[in-house]
């Protein structure tokens, strides 16, 4: 499962996960798109950092 971790400034921390998911970065705005499309749209200017989280594939196969 793909999941991120995006930090916002004032609030509480949200987790987006799904088996598709894609982030695209632009110019004002954080993309998260399935495979059914747009999934979530973050304006750039409230978000603190995004990280990944999820296991690697080496790591869920276990080695």
């Amino acid at each position: 499962m793909i999941r991120y971790v995006v930090a916002f400034d004032g609030t509480d921390d949200l987790i987006v996960e799904d088996p598709a998911l894609e982030l695209d970065l632009r110019a004002e705005w954080a993309v998260f798109n399935d495979s059914a499309g747009l999934a979530l749209a973050i304006p750039i200017d409230r978000i603190r950092s995004i990280q990944r989280i999820d296991q690697t594939p080496t790591e869920e196969g276990g080695g």
